[in-house]
């Protein structure tokens, strides 16, 4: 295997970076990696994958999007943009992914397989979406997408505020009405220390990227329900930020999404970051894209 640090532009210019693992023999093919809040593709997960996907003669870029850590900066034409966890807007994922999808094609990859963990399953499926949308032709690069942990975070926010739900919305809504969007909501109001503007998009104006709905029976996921290429699903059962019992939701989202090339389960002993399961998941994954069939 071989290792490039690559550089390149997401589509509103922000100047974006990663790490490019190369099989030994040439490939058209690639995993693409979104990490989720607070991440970084500086991950053992990362790496582990990334040795396991390119022994079966696939490459894999994982990346810093620009909700990398808590907080960071990135230039846009000479300027500093604040971003990180913290001041992050979801929806601008949607320039990271498809910039990253669009550098993999200049590289010469028209195979690409998306792969998200936690958020970066948000920004993965959102970016898809919007794809199909503005009826993108880059779609029809996308062969496969891999979702590793994905999380209802409007209902889980729900959850673990309790009774102080409605509470940290109308004090973000308060401070939106005086301009203090990038002001920090009060400490426990979110799972790491996040902007007023943050927490709105997630709590509140968040219909673009609610479409993990698993708690409600009657939801039809559609959006999800758009993937009609080969999609891998996976969680843990050990501190897994889900409000259901791993086997049970694996068992439910294969009857409710249609996908004839679904692959919906967890790994037993697993965390939501897959510490101590890294090998694992990694072997999961190589089996799963390895049985991907690309039609020429």
């Amino acid at each position: 295997m071989k290792l490039e640090k690559i550089y390149f532009k997401a589509t509103d210019g922000l100047e974006l970076y990663g790490l490019l693992h190369l099989p030994d023999n040439k490939t058209s093919r690639v995993v693409i990696s979104t990490h989720g809040i607070t991440s970084n593709l500086f991950r053992k997960r990362e790496d582990v994958i990334a040795q396991e996907v390119t022994k079966s003669g696939i490459a894999y870029l994982s990346y810093n999007n620009r909700g990398h850590d808590l907080v960071s900066t990135s230039n846009r034409n000479q300027e500093k943009i604040l971003g990180g966890s913290v001041y992050e807007d979801v929806l601008d994922s949607y320039y990271d992914v498809k910039g990253a999808i669009s550098f993999a094609k200049s590289l010469g990859f028209q195979e690409i397989i998306l792969q998200g963990h936690s958020l970066g399953c948000t920004k993965t499926v959102y970016t898809y979406h919007k794809m199909i949308e503005r009826k993108d032709e880059e779609i029809s690069l996308i062969k496969a997408i891999i979702l590793l942990s994905p999380v209802d975070i409007p209902a889980v926010l729900k959850f673990s505020l309790g009774k102080s739900f409605n509470r940290a919305i109308h004090y973000a809504i308060s401070q939106k009405k005086k301009r203090k969007e990038l002001s920090l909501m009060p400490k426990g109001s979110f799972i790491c220390p996040i902007s007023v503007k943050s927490f709105l998009r997630y709590s509140v104006d968040n219909h673009e990227i609610d479409f993990f709905k698993y708690g409600e029976k009657e939801n039809k996921l559609e959006i999800l329900n758009e993937i009609k290429v080969p999609l891998m699903i996976r969680w843990g059962n050990q501190n897994e930020l889900i409000l259901q019992n791993a086997e049970i939701l694996s068992k439910e989202l294969v009857d409710k999404i249609q996908n004839e090339k679904k692959d919906i389960g967890y790994i037993d002993g697993a965390t939501h970051n897959y510490a101590g399961k890294e090998e694992e998941l990694a072997k999961q994954i190589k089996e799963f894209v390895e049985k991907i069939e690309i039609k020429r």
